[in-house]
């Protein structure tokens, strides 16, 4: 149970952080109307902080039971998610959010991945490896092609409810975080059973 569990919170954190990836270039071009060398640079703390988080994280494991750092990362994706939403319409409040959402989803990633092959015999390591790149593709591909159906839908809808297409893109933003939220507390959920259902490394 314990490397089906890592499997299954290794699809809640990748496919958020992929779809989350997706909606913010969207977000900045189409709803605040920078262009895409800006996009990138409001992002590109996020996607460093994402960098170094990754290592340091990975380097505290050894001391500490990683579904601990699972389920505190969670709670940052989560509260994130709400921030972007919240503060969609301002770029400050994007790159800040964006930023502590990749080091709370740093916090998720490197632990479940080490934790979840823990669980499984050392014969089975390269087989769990290739089960979980697997995995962590698949979630990726349906993070974004989610995040695109609802980025899509929801600005259509506002558009035809009478908006401008800026501010019906970044409505639209808004509403299909709430996606990206529920996959975050999902991910909560069940690493607060990775306390009860998986074992401790050797």
């Amino acid at each position: 149970p314990g490397f089906t569990l890592g499997m299954l919170i290794l699809l809640m954190s990748s496919g958020g952080v992929l779809g989350v990836n997706f909606l913010l270039p969207i977000l900045l071009q189409r709803g605040l109307g920078h262009t895409s060398m800006i996009a990138a640079l409001i992002l590109l703390p996020g996607a460093v902080v994402g960098a170094i988080s990754a290592p340091l994280i990975g380097g505290a494991l050894k001391a500490h039971f990683p579904p601990k750092f699972i389920a505190c990362g969670f709670v940052g994706v989560a509260i994130m998610d709400i921030v972007m939403m919240l503060g969609g319409a301002h770029e400050w409040a994007v790159a800040i959010a964006y930023a502590l959402f990749m080091a709370a989803s740093g916090f998720v990633l490197v632990p479940d991945q080490t934790h979840a092959l823990n669980q499984l015999p050392a014969a089975m390591n390269a087989d769990g490896s290739a089960v979980m790149n697997t995995v962590q593709q698949l979630a990726g591909a349906i993070g974004t092609a989610v995040a695109s159906t609802l980025i899509a839908e929801f600005s259509a809808v506002n558009r035809v409810a009478g908006m401008k297409s800026a501010a019906a893109y970044v409505a639209g933003f808004s509403t299909s975080m709430w996606v990206f939220f529920g996959m975050a507390v999902t991910g909560e959920i069940l690493a607060l059973l990775m306390f009860r259902f998986s074992k401790r490394a050797a």
